[in-house]
């Protein structure tokens, strides 16, 4: 609902950098929709393309061209465009969800996924543009940390969302994001940042890799003693 809102309070104000995608979100949810009422399968494939577009438009160009991201440090000069950026993100990221939703629902199992890959890719990237832009501005040495720190708890969201509810798709993506994060940690972490600051990062990331390994633990043993 308040997603609907979002768009079209987008397109009727006309906010040049977020109306087009609130257009193209919108022609998202009325595909979807029109899939919802009529189950015509050509519509799955359109709402496919849209969702495809739509992201990659949000995380190439909106971002970048119209939003002002660095492309050096991946964050914003300011923060003057905090509201639209917080439209933006908000468009999209329930714009996508929504449609993974109706997907499931249909058993559009595929167009479900991909809706769903994408909705928590643009969580994690709005978030890292985010947290960048606080740190660059606020604490400009704890940047890259801080960023390691919240893909290893976003990470560790996944892979407990993932254990509980028996998604594979959501550990599958844990696995890949925990491997990224030791990657930055280890090959640019330990390589660019102050001595102090290594140690934080290896330490808070290695901290959240333990925590989620007990936690784990825990929920397996609660499961054999059900």
């Amino acid at each position: 609902m308040f997603g609907v809102v979002a768009i079209f309070t987008a397109i009727f104000l006309n906010f040049p950098p977020v109306s087009f995608s609130a257009f193209f979100s919108l022609s998202l949810l009325v595909s979807i929709y029109l899939f919802y009422l009529t189950e015509t399968n050509s519509l799955v494939f359109v709402s496919n393309l849209l969702a495809i577009f739509l992201f990659l438009k949000a995380m190439v160009y909106d971002v970048f061209e119209n939003l002002n991201l660095s492309s050096s440090n991946f964050s914003y000069p300011d923060y003057s465009n905090i509201h639209l950026r917080a439209m933006e993100y908000f468009i999209i990221v329930s714009t996508l969800w929504f449609v993974s939703r109706i997907a499931l629902k249909k058993g559009k199992r595929i167009t479900a996924s991909i809706n769903k890959l994408f909705t928590g890719a643009s969580i994690l990237a709005f978030a890292t543009y985010e947290v960048s832009t606080f740190f660059y501005h606020i604490f400009k040495k704890g940047e890259s940390m801080a960023v390691s720190i919240l893909w290893a708890i976003f990470a560790t969201v996944l892979f407990l969302r993932g254990t509980k509810f028996k998604k594979t798709g959501e550990k599958v993506a844990s696995y890949i994001l925990f491997c990224a994060v030791l990657i930055k940690v280890f090959f640019f972490d330990m390589v660019s940042l102050p001595t102090i600051y290594k140690i934080l990062s290896f330490f808070i990331t290695g901290i959240i890799f333990i925590l989620s390994s007990y936690m784990y633990y825990r929920y397996e043993k609660e499961k054999e003693g059900a």
